[in-house]
């Protein structure tokens, strides 16, 4: 493709949809007047008008005189809904074409769009601009080919390659840190019961009446020093541990901003 896929309206989705069917059915024209005539009344062209076209030049909507003359027909709405309906489907063409989504090939003998009825009269209304009346007797008179990718697209629900990829890049690291929360939880419970259980476990102790030596020598008072040392480095590693692993956890599970405190906390433990 040319350039960046742009995003598609819900209408623009529906007449995508409904060429992919008509290019997938067997016997059917898939041209402009069959894609209108399929859809349902609010999407296609009212019944009480069509669309003439002679030239590229000479495009008018053909309203019947019936109904004008039954002052029912509001002609400012009926110019801005007809003419930007007709409007997007061609320009959506022309998009299709430039990006070669969709082929646009032959000269169709067609000069109408819509149902014209033969027993009724008809006013013509020049509510189209020059513009667009090139556009619409151009597509009106060609038949449409779909190409693969514009299949794809459709199904894919009109994401393109790459939003999958972005969707399922994201997809797999939501995974990834829902592990990762679950092993930092566990991990965090293991060191919590591994300081506290034994503070809350029982011994049996059976108490003697046996003199005590209380006198202690200099090589005793320093080996309980170097007990005591130990401990308490053994402590203070393992409180480091949990604070670090509890700013992780923070981190990653609830909020950033609690981060910096935890942080301030093990600068102080160290």
């Amino acid at each position: 493709m040319k350039e960046k896929m742009r995003n598609f309206s819900d209408f623009e989705k529906k007449i995508i949809l409904r060429m992919i069917d008509l290019d997938e059915k067997s016997r059917s024209l898939n041209v402009l007047g069959n894609i209108y005539g399929s859809f349902s009344k609010e999407l296609s062209l009212p019944d009480y008008c069509y669309v003439d076209v002679k030239s590229e030049s000479d495009v008018k909507i053909q309203v019947k005189n019936s109904v004008l003359n039954s002052g029912s027909l509001d002609l400012n709405y009926f110019d801005d809904t007809v003419s930007k309906m007709m409007l997007t489907v061609v320009m959506l063409f022309e998009h299709l074409e430039d990006e070669s989504l969709a082929y646009f090939i032959g000269d169709l003998d067609f000069c109408s769009v819509g149902t014209v009825c033969s027993d009724e009269e008809y006013t013509p209304c020049d509510f189209l601009e020059n513009e667009s009346k090139a556009l619409i007797y151009k597509y009106t008179r060609k038949k449409i080919f779909i190409s693969e990718s514009l299949k794809v697209l459709a199904k894919n629900e009109f994401k393109s390659e790459e939003v999958i990829r972005h969707e399922s890049s994201q997809a797999a690291i939501k995974k990834q840190l829902a592990y990762t929360q679950i092993a930092l939880g566990l991990t965090f419970v293991g060191l919590l019961v591994s300081v506290f259980l034994p503070m809350f476990s029982v011994s049996d102790i059976n108490i003697k009446n046996t003199k005590l030596n209380t006198a202690l020598d200099n090589s005793t008072l320093d080996a309980i020093s170097r007990d005591s040392n130990v401990i308490l480095a053994q402590i203070k590693d393992t409180c480091s541990g949990i604070v670090i692993l509890a700013t992780i956890y923070i981190q990653t599970c609830i909020k950033p901003s609690g981060a910096f405190l935890c942080l301030s906390f093990i600068k102080n433990v160290h």
